[in-house]
């Protein structure tokens, strides 16, 4: 359960991160405490934030529709047990990533945590899966593992644990391609033929980029430490992207 990995109780105040894009995987619900949902619309179109949680937690949630970078500095700093993203962070790119990031340890608590499960480069792309993530996923930055946890700590974020998700999400999106494809008939009766023929599509071209063996599934936690100031932070390094690090 995420409360407990978050170390959540029912006074924990929380920020989902949320896109209004189709996501890849299934993502759990923080059932714990208090919420707010913020959209991610820097780089894919979003809506209303859609945090979620158990009913009974339903009367403590704060729903806020707009640019998490402009939002947040609207919340209180120093306040949040945790801020959670399920494929969120793919969709901003590179240049605000270090603002993402430095907003967020901004609003965690001290041993706040960052939680996040999102898309991470395992090889140099080809220019089809390029392609991909920048037309379908609205993805322009794919950092590989290293890179991920040098951009967390150059946000001054610390204890960062990551779990690979490859295999599961490879296993779990070939599945949902072809049961979606094998299962047309009802699928069509309920979503009409065209929105159809679009998710399928979605559907294969994640499958697509999972079963290539480039692109895989990461969660990432991290901590605030005591007596950060984010204000005394260095800029981002400009040494360039790492090797396997996709760029466009």
């Amino acid at each position: 359960m995420l409360a407990v990995v978050l170390q959540l109780d029912l006074h924990a105040v929380a920020i989902e991160l949320t896109n209004r894009c189709t996501a890849p995987a299934p993502a759990p619900a923080p059932a714990a405490g208090a919420g707010v949902g913020a959209d991610s619309k820097t780089a894919a179109p979003a809506g209303a934030a859609t945090t979620v949680a158990a009913p009974k937690f339903s009367e403590r949630l704060t729903f806020m529709g707009g640019d998490f970078l402009s939002l947040s500095r609207h919340l209180a700093t120093n306040r949040y047990h945790a801020i959670v993203s399920w494929l969120t962070v793919l969709h901003f790119p590179k240049s605000a990533r270090h603002q993402l990031f430095t907003q967020s340890a901004s609003l965690l608590e001290t041993n706040g945590l960052f939680y996040a499960e999102d898309f991470v480069c395992l090889g140099e792309l080809t220019s089809d899966e390029t392609r991909v993530l920048r037309n379908d996923v609205y993805c322009d930055y794919l950092p590989d593992r290293l890179q991920y946890i040098s951009d967390l700590k150059a946000a001054g974020l610390t204890d960062i644990q990551t779990t690979d998700l490859t295999a599961d999400w490879t296993k779990w999106t070939a599945e949902r391609y072809q049961s979606f494809q094998s299962d047309a008939k009802v699928q069509t009766e309920r979503h009409g033929a065209d929105l159809y023929h679009r998710l399928l599509f979605f559907y294969r071209q994640i499958a697509g980029l999972f079963a290539g063996g480039r692109v895989g599934g990461i969660r990432i936690v991290a901590r605030k430490p005591k007596g950060l100031s984010v204000a005394d932070l260095p800029p981002p390094s400009n040494t360039g992207p790492l090797k396997r690090q996709a760029t466009y």
